[in-house]
């Protein structure tokens, strides 16, 4: 692997270094970000050749610069979605006088993509709803999920309150997005300042973001998928399938529940701290962006 590197132009002046972190992250995890460290493409065609001066210590410490992104954006996505989750359940159970209303299914849509069914399937999974006391299923159940089984009957399934800590958000992203009622839809985008369509596509957006990180999957110089709209006053234009347009969102989600964050501040350090990154590949055109409404 390191001669292999080393016929593409990529110096290597530590082999025995190179080995070690080849061996412990993997050559085409590491390789992966040699693309933008090539030299320019003819043709539309990859050239495989690293441009000159390149080294493996450049390679590397792009794999670190986009290791302490996702690590940025991990943090900003739990603290939104213990958020979003918590104000789903607190605003519906106290309309409906209920915390169990995420088990009736007259307040939700069916879909191709979306059933009430599917969804008290998915919890009695996630809850480990028919584990026996004393199999492994059962210890690992969480505490208060075995307290409500041990000591309520009636409903079945445990309180909106609790499954907040049991559901990812994908799924309670589902769950918003097909609430028949549209005032249901309106008392929780409210809190946050957004139309239900918006916070609809920003959870839908946010969602597939989480899960490229939870899987390690690289951020830097990648286009986007599921794109967030993009219409709050005093935002800079930004590509759809631009990292910035997701830091925009997380900043904005953040300023609501955290308030005196200073979470997109710590963004821009991390990007400004790697000579080697270009901020065109995070969709950062200039400076503006740093010094909008939004993040300013």
């Amino acid at each position: 692997m390191v001669d292999l590197l080393e016929s593409r132009n990529l110096s290597i002046p530590d082999r025995d270094q190179a080995c070690h972190y080849l061996r412990y992250i993997n050559y085409y995890r590491l390789s992966g970000y040699g693309y933008l460290l090539e030299e320019d493409h003819v043709d539309g065609t990859r050239s495989h050749r690293f441009r000159q001066g390149a080294s493996f210590d450049d390679l590397l410490s792009l794999y670190i610069f986009d290791r302490r992104l996702r690590l940025l954006v991990m943090d900003a996505i739990e603290r939104v979605e213990v958020a979003v989750r918590s104000v789903m359940a607190y605003e519906l159970s106290h309309k409906y006088g209920d915390g169990h209303w995420i088990l009736n299914a007259e307040l939700f849509k069916t879909s191709d993509e979306f059933s009430h069914k599917d969804l008290i399937k998915m919890i009695k999974r996630e809850t480990s709803f028919t584990a026996e006391e004393g199999t492994d299923r059962h210890k690992r159940r969480e505490s208060f999920i075995n307290h409500y089984y041990a000591n309520y009957d009636d409903p079945a399934l445990p309180p909106s309150w609790m499954l907040v800590e049991i559901m990812t958000l994908g799924t309670w992203s589902k769950v918003y997005a097909n609430l028949k009622v549209s005032k249901d839809r309106k008392i929780i985008s409210r809190v946050l300042d957004l139309s239900p369509d918006m916070l609809e596509s920003w959870l839908h957006s946010l969602t597939c973001l989480r899960n490229l990180c939870a899987h390690h999957s690289p951020i830097y110089g990648r286009r986007m998928m599921a794109y967030p709209p993009q219409t709050r006053a005093g935002w800079p234009e930004l590509p759809r399938t631009a990292f910035a347009r997701r830091v925009a969102v997380l900043e904005y989600l953040l300023k609501k529940v955290a308030p005196g964050t200073q979470w997109g501040r710590r963004v821009k350090t991390l990007i400004e701290s790697e000579p080697l990154v270009k901020p065109e590949l995070l969709g950062i055109q200039n400076h503006d962006f740093w010094e909008c409404e939004l993040i300013g």
